[in-house]
């Protein structure tokens, strides 16, 4: 639900394939006989345990320094889609994992062991659903396939920690550290492209299969290719365009035998049509609320809008976040009228009145929400703030641990349970959410605050099993992101 405002270098998949391509010792600060290359050597088959391994690590290194959406409308929407095409996929050694990362980048990337990244450029920039499932069906081949795996094993050798702390020493670097990936990816271009040409079409028509047998309208994946060679040659978004449509083979030539695969599929499959209208929706929150405002407020004042509901949706919830809160309300009241109660926007304009501190006003707009569609985690986060700051405390808890259920990672909800934790007396807990709310907003210090303080109050085996947990994280973190490494 919070952002987190740290820079995003855009040549994030170039670092990965990158770090995949060099050897044991290649990497800066390391080199073969040391003790940390040889602690994390991998000789031979690089199997799934070695990929779980790499993934897990690189997942945290994402999460660490990358600016992601935890929105749960947003990311429950990529999972979905990418839910429907796992069920087109043979069964798979890792679980699919998603992030959905805030940036313009018209982009994606598949990491080791299932672990999938959107960014929130991609989802913008589409015209149907069924581009952006082309990519990620695209995506999700590399995953089935191995590719990344049976690149490292075909190198002989590789150092988990020679790509962690690459990727580290860029994301803590800066400027520099970022001009030192680029000048060595652009060095190497030749030798470091992760993904050979039967990689890339075999990821090409594997993907295809799997948009096709999930349902998708095939045109989706030589659609949404045309639109990111396009992209390139206007200068992209940020100079930021998938990988796998910057090595060979070259884009039209992708671009044509997908086309003719298509054209040899049954006339009902290839007349299939997009459903866009969950995508419509999606789109008008991202950029309402994770694009500069006063872009997306001249986005959504467009004359003669093909969505003018959503439009309206857009408006109020950029002219909530620039505090305009005249100018909001009344949209979302022309948004209500034209929408007929629709849930997305009673819990938008419930944000409002929570915002202006109208807590009556916007509790009657999220249970109105709620009635429409129970499984709204904003609204019942919300609500549940406002059953907190109005004294209902154990009814706050409890809400606020359901989402944890579903949102482990969420700093806003760690947070504000830890306050509700507090209010009650529960004071070890309390500072326990308090630290994670910490941790996952990367603030080391207040981190290590409220860590102490849930330490000073550890009494039962269980809490001090839960403090050993946290630690343990804290560790894992720390080495990954620690100065030695680049």
């Amino acid at each position: 639900m919070n952002i987190l405002r740290t820079l995003l270098f855009t040549c994030l998949l170039a670092v990965l394939i990158c770090t995949l391509a060099w050897g044991p010792g290649q990497g800066p600060g390391w080199s073969v006989g040391t003790p940390q290359a040889e602690a994390f050597l991998g000789l031979g088959e690089f199997g799934i345990k070695d990929e779980k391994e790499l993934g897990d690590k690189f997942n945290v290194l994402v999460r660490s320094r990358l600016p992601l959406i935890e929105d749960p409308e947003i990311t429950g929407y990529v999972g979905d889609m990418i839910d429907r095409l796992k069920a087109a996929m043979p069964p798979q050694p890792f679980e699919i994992t998603h992030g959905v990362i805030n940036h313009s980048a018209l982009n994606a990337f598949a990491a080791p062991a299932g672990y999938i990244f959107v960014y929130s450029g991609l989802l913008l920039n589409m015209e149907n659903e069924s581009e952006v499932a082309g990519v990620m069906a695209h995506e999700l081949a590399h995953v089935s396939q191995r590719h990344i795996a049976r690149r490292i094993e075909a190198m002989g050798a590789t150092s988990l920690l020679t790509l962690l702390g690459i990727l580290a020493g860029v994301f803590i670097g800066g400027r520099q550290g970022q001009g030192l990936v680029v000048g060595s990816a652009a060095a190497q271009q030749a030798a470091l492209l992760s993904y050979s040409r039967d990689n890339e079409q075999e990821a090409d028509q594997v993907g295809l299969g799997y948009l096709i047998n999930a349902g998708y309208p095939p045109q989706g994946l030589h659609k949404a290719f045309e639109k990111l060679q396009k992209n390139q040659w206007l200068g992209g978004t940020g100079n930021a365009i998938p990988t796998y449509l910057s090595t060979h083979p070259g884009l039209s030539e992708r671009i044509g035998y997908v086309s003719q695969n298509i054209e040899r599929l049954p006339a009902n499959i290839r007349n299939r049509k997009d459903d866009n209208t969950r995508f419509r929706r999606i789109q008008t929150l991202t950029r309402a609320r994770y694009t500069d405002p006063k872009v997306a407020i001249t986005y959504f004042q467009r004359q003669e809008s093909p969505e003018p509901c959503l439009d309206t949706l857009g408006r109020g919830i950029v002219f909530t976040r620039m505090n305009r809160f005249n100018d909001a309300e009344a949209a979302f009241l022309d948004g209500l009228r034209c929408s007929g109660d629709d849930p997305l926007f009673l819990r938008e304009y419930g944000r409002l009145k929570f915002q202006q501190g109208d807590f009556q006003a916007a509790a009657s707009l999220f249970q109105r929400a709620l009635a429409k569609n129970r499984n709204d985690l904003m609204a019942h986060f919300f609500l549940g703030r406002i059953m907190g700051d109005t004294g209902r405390i154990e009814q706050a808890m409890e809400s606020f641990k359901r989402i944890l259920q579903q949102l482990p990672e969420d700093p806003e909800v760690h947070e504000a349970y830890g306050r509700a934790l507090g209010q009650a007396g529960r004071y070890f807990d309390a500072h326990m959410h308090l630290a994670w709310a910490a941790f996952f907003l990367q603030n080391d210090k207040r981190t290590d605050f409220h860590a102490k303080k849930a330490e000073e109050l550890a009494r039962s085996p269980e809490q001090k099993r839960e403090l050993e947990r946290f630690k343990q994280k804290q560790k894992e973190r720390k080495e990954l992101l620690r100065p030695s490494l680049f």
